[in-house]
């Protein structure tokens, strides 16, 4: 079975850059705010604008032992998309 890493390795490996979400686990978002407003659609980088990467060591940071996140794909310029 695929983890997130996986999914975000192929995304890198196309020139994709991608960056961490938070993720709705037993139907909460798993940010701090219980009352969160947009659960499991928002960032959990800080300027996740210029912050996105299509790089593995950052995607490894991101993902690789952290199935507690959804990715998003940096979409516009950078990614061609």
């Amino acid at each position: 079975m695929k983890t997130t890493f996986d999914y975000a390795k192929e995304y890198i490996d196309q020139g994709i850059y991608v960056f961490p979400l938070y993720k709705v686990i037993g139907g909460k978002c798993n940010c701090t705010d219980s009352e969160c407003k947009h659960p499991g659609k928002h960032p959990k980088i800080g300027n996740w604008r210029n912050t996105a990467s299509n790089k593995l060591e950052d995607i490894e940071i991101w993902f690789k032992n952290n199935e507690g996140s959804n990715i998003a794909i940096l979409t516009g310029k950078k990614s061609n998309i």
